[in-house]
């Protein structure tokens, strides 16, 4: 009955990852082999031989450790008999090391039920407990077939306190291992929250993780990569991966995204699919798994504030109706034949113009820079510049991209300050630092970095004059 329970276990065992979806890894060992006792006077059994029937289930998420069943045939002469038909039925654990190359290698024990039958004797036959443990050593001709010296150690109850056989087994193990379709897993694939407007920063950035892990026992070689979202993405885009993994092994990987410039046409946070295909060389052959998870994308207006200098991705200086202002007034200002910084002249009467144009500054009731900047995992809605044209108001950080962008867009460096709770905006004079105490009044006003000299502007100011809003800046 004991061993009808065992039988029935492991063939569903068996059936499970054959025909199932588990990515664990189950093999089946065959082994000859011969049987000695350690009795220097044998009560009952000298040395036999047999056959062993192994199987053994290794966890995905524990590749070292695994479930062992066991089935044995051993016929041992009696010391002064025919001899024994020894059958043995059991289950345990066991324990691989990592694989070095080609070379396994792992310890196992057991515990079940023995039953022997006595050639002549029909009042003899019966069965108890057994104990076993050992090891094996095998070398992988094949990703499913692995010869290998197995040894165990066997005692055998006979119900009374001591042994009906004490000793050892050795033969040559036949392992077969059956390896489903994915022979690399692909696990534990998270994304994070994807901001339209910094798609560009994503290709050398990474946008999630995934690990890949060989579910065999024979090395991949020539690994790759890639994650492919459709719609938002002309081609995969390759991701670093290392270009051999051990069976058993398990890497982690960077996902990064080449996005294409129409995911800046999402107007309303979506959730996409993220591919992930690993594709790798085993034995002269190619062979490609894939799996996909969902991928969150944010409006082309979002943004979060864990990094300050990632507000620089509004400032593309590419929409031609900002340009064409910005150009106009640089160009008139040109004409009238300044004799100030030409920096300065031409940021002198972009601001007034974007007073006259009747710009304001209104701090937004939903999300306001001063609480948002605080939580730098809060989704900020910002203005592009357009839109702050369009609406003829915003709060600090939408007037800040506006100037920053319409005097880049006429050549003018810029950079943004950010202060807690605040963001405004500073440009670049064309003077050198070392002319600035001579030609300005008031030389402090002007900030000197990086050997350049800075001029500090509260955009916020934008109905006030332009000295105004210089000497707030600073």
């Amino acid at each position: 009955m004991k061993i009808r329970v065992l039988v029935v276990f492991l063939l569903l065992l068996f059936s499970v990852n054959i025909f199932g979806e588990n990515t664990g890894i189950f093999s089946l060992s065959i082994t000859p082999g011969m049987e000695m006792t350690f009795e220097t006077d044998p009560k009952y059994f000298t040395s036999g031989g047999g056959v062993g029937i192994d199987s053994e289930y290794r966890f995905p998420f524990l590749p070292f450790l695994g479930i062992r069943g066991n089935f044995g045939f051993s016929y041992l002469p009696i010391w002064t008999g025919d001899g024994c038909n020894l059958f043995t039925a059991g289950g345990g654990l066991t324990f691989n090391f990592p694989n070095f190359k080609k070379i396994s290698a792992g310890l196992f024990g057991s515990v079940g039920y023995y039953y022997g039958v006595i050639s002549d004797s029909e009042n003899a036959n019966g069965g108890n407990i057994y104990f076993s443990s050992g090891g094996r050593v095998g070398w992988s001709l094949t990703p499913s077939y692995n010869i290998g010296i197995q040894a165990d150690y066997k005692y055998l109850s006979d119900g009374d306190g001591g042994a009906l056989f004490n000793g050892m087994s050795i033969g040559v193990s036949n392992k077969f291992t059956f390896l489903s379709s994915r022979r690399i897993k692909i696990e534990n694939i998270y994304f994070i929250n994807v901001f339209p407007v910094l798609y560009k920063y994503y290709s050398t950035n990474s946008i999630g993780k995934a690990t890949i892990h060989n579910v065999g026992e024979t090395t991949m070689d020539d690994i790759e990569v890639t994650l492919f979202v459709d719609k938002y993405m002309d081609n995969p885009t390759n991701c670093p991966a290392p270009v051999k993994l051990q069976g058993g092994k398990s890497a982690e990987i960077d996902l990064f995204a080449l996005f294409a410039e129409k995911v800046l046409d999402i107007t309303e946070a979506t959730v996409v699919s993220g591919k992930v295909t690993v594709s790798y060389s085993q034995k002269n052959k190619r062979y490609t798994v894939e799996h996909s998870e969902s991928i969150r994308l944010h409006d082309r207006h979002a943004m979060i504030w864990d990094d300050d200098r990632k507000v620089a991705a509004y400032v593309t200086y590419k929409d031609p109706v900002v340009l064409d202002i910005a150009k106009s007034i640089a160009h008139m200002v040109k004409e009238s034949g300044s004799t100030v910084d030409g920096n300065l002249s031409t940021a002198m009467a972009l601001h007034e113009a974007l007073r006259l144009y009747g710009m304001n500054y209104v701090i937004d009731p939903t999300t306001p820079f001063i609480e948002f900047s605080k939580n730098k995992m809060a989704v900020d809605f910002i203005q592009f510049p357009r839109n702050t044209l369009h609406y003829k108001s915003g709060d600090c950080d939408d007037l800040s991209i506006l100037y920053t962008y319409i005097l880049q867009a006429v050549g003018i460096d810029t950079a943004f300050i950010t202060i807690p709770g605040h963001i405004f905006m500073a440009f670049a004079l064309k003077l050198p630092p070392s002319e600035v105490q001579k030609t300005f009044q008031d030389p402090e006003d002007i900030i000197i970095f990086e050997d350049r000299a800075w001029v500090p502007i509260e955009i916020t100011k934008v109905n006030s004059s332009f000295l105004e809003a210089w000497k707030t800046g600073s």
